[in-house]
C-alpha cells in the first residue's frame, strides 16, 4: 500500500489551532507597532532638561524671574563734593579766616631752596591759587579773574569778571577746568560755586545748614588753612606781634608751613606787613601767598 505524503501547504495537515494562533499574534504585534508609532508622532517633542527652565507646560510664556529692586544712586553731599577740591581737608581745624580783605602782591616760596621771590608789583591781588602745571597762577584783581605767569616777563591775562566772588578755594581734582569759589550776592547771602575757566559759567552747590558736616566744611572753606598730601603738608596763617614805638604793639599775620612731624616754619617773614592766603602747587614744591603793600 503506497505511503501517503502529507501536503505541508494545507493547514489541515498541521496541528489544529497553531496556524490561527500564530496569525492572530502576528497581526496583534503589527497593530500595536502602528499604534505606538502614531502616538509618538502625535506627541509633542520632549524638552531637554534645563533648556526651558522656569517655563510652564505647553506654550505659555516664561514667568519673569524675581529680581531685587535696585537701590537709587546715592546723592553726594556738599561735604563730599568739597573734598574733591585741592587743599580741602576731611578733618579741618578751627583756623581764623578773616583775611578776605587782604590784597597786595603775589610771592612764591620754593620749598626746595627755602627762597621767596616776588611775582607781581602792581598790587591789588588776592586769593591766589596755582593752575595745573605750576607755570601760571590764578587770582582775583579788582573785579576780574586774572591769569598770572610765574616766570618774569609774562603778561597778566584777564579771564572773566568776578562779580560777587570773594575767594578762590582750589582746583577740582576731577576737572582742572573747574575752580571752587565762595561768593556773595547783593543781600550778602553766601554761596559756594564751581566756576568754569573756559566760559566763566558758575554752578551753585547746595549745602544743608542743619548738617554738622556741611557747616563745618563751610567754615573750613572760608578760612585759609590748606591741607595736602593726606595731612603731610599744612599751610596756615598765624598772628605775630612785636613792640613798636612808645610801647605800642605791632600785629600782623605770617604764613606757616608744617611738613609731617617737623616743626612749623614761618615761610613769609613779613616783619610787620600782613601776609596770608597761601596755596600749594600740585607738585608740592611752591607756595604762593599774598603780601600786603606797605
Amino acid at each position: 500500500m503506497p505511503t501517503t505524503i502529507p501536503d505541508l501547504r494545507s493547514p489541515r495537515t498541521l496541528r489544529p489551532g497553531i496556524f490561527e494562533e500564530n496569525t492572530m499574534t502576528t497581526l496583534s504585534h503589527v497593530r500595536l507597532s502602528f499604534l505606538i508609532a502614531a502616538l509618538l508622532l502625535a506627541a509633542p517633542p520632549q524638552r531637554i532638561k534645563g533648556e526651558q527652565n522656569g517655563k510652564q507646560r505647553g506654550n505659555q510664556p516664561d514667568k519673569p524671574r524675581s529680581q531685587k529692586p535696585k537701590s537709587p544712586p546715592k546723592t553726594e553731599t556738599f561735604w563730599q563734593k568739597a573734598l574733591r577740591i585741592f587743599g580741602v581737608s576731611a578733618t579741618p581745624r578751627a583756623m581764623k579766616g578773616d583775611e578776605k580783605t587782604l590784597a597786595g602782591d603775589l610771592w612764591i616760596y620754593d620749598m626746595n631752596t627755602g627762597a621767596s621771590r616776588r611775582i607781581t608789583r602792581d598790587g591789588g591781588y588776592h586769593s591766589p591759587i596755582f593752575l595745573a602745571g605750576e607755570n601760571k597762577l590764578l587770582a582775583i584783581n579788582g573785579e576780574d579773574l586774572v591769569e598770572i605767569p610765574v616766570d618774569d616777563g609774562g603778561e597778566t591775562k584777564k579771564l572773566h569778571a568776578t562779580k560777587g566772588i570773594l575767594k578762590l578755594v582750589g582746583l577740582n581734582f576731577d576737572d582742572r577746568d573747574q575752580v571752587l569759589v565762595l561768593s556773595e550776592d547783593e543781600r550778602q547771602r553766601s554761596s559756594v560755586e564751581l566756576l568754569s575757566l573756559k566760559d566763566g559759567r558758575r554752578v551753585s552747590l547746595t549745602f544743608n545748614v542743619e548738617s554738622e558736616e556741611d557747616t563745618r566744611m563751610l567754615a573750613h572753606l572760608r578760612g585759609w588753612e590748606r591741607v595736602y598730601d593726606g595731612g603731610q603738608i599744612i599751610l596756615y596763617t598765624k598772628t605775630e606781634t612785636k613792640e613798636g614805638f612808645a610801647g605800642s604793639m605791632i600785629e600782623w599775620n605770617d604764613v606757616y608751613l608744617k611738613k609731617g612731624t617737623q616743626e612749623s616754619l614761618n615761610i613769609s617773614n613779613c616783619g610787620g606787613a600782613n601776609c596770608g592766603q597761601p596755596s600749594l602747587s600740585s607738585n608740592a614744591r611752591y607756595v604762593v601767598y599774598v603780601k600786603e603793600a606797605t
